[in-house]
């Protein structure tokens, strides 16, 4: 089977030059934002969330009663930053971005 004239170069037009992580699409546009970006964010706020006291007692109840320490913190941010690591797979990006926009 022969690829059509011009049909790498529409795919290629339909991807971000660099991974997205989050996208939101309209008719009218395209938005997204990067996927290291995104990884990063994820990172953060799981980070932060970390120390609110309900989520702190949560968490020492999940460990059986162990306090976690900042190095279980770092790890637990670690595992939110690989969380959509995944998204960087090219039939992902390509998948997504060629699905029809749903409202």
């Amino acid at each position: 089977m022969a690829i059509q004239p011009g049909f790498m170069e529409s795919i290629e037009a339909a991807i971000p030059s660099a991974p997205w992580g989050k996208l939101q699409r309209s008719p009218d546009e395209t938005i997204t934002h990067g996927l290291l970006d995104h990884m990063t964010d994820v990172a953060a706020v799981s980070h932060r969330l970390l120390h609110i006291p309900a989520i702190a007692r949560a968490l020492r109840r999940t460990a059986g009663g162990r306090t976690l320490t900042d190095t279980d913190h770092a790890r637990l941010a670690v595992l939110a930053y690989l969380h959509d690591i995944g998204k960087a797979n090219a039939g992902f990006q390509r998948a997504i971005l060629s699905a029809p926009i749903e409202f």
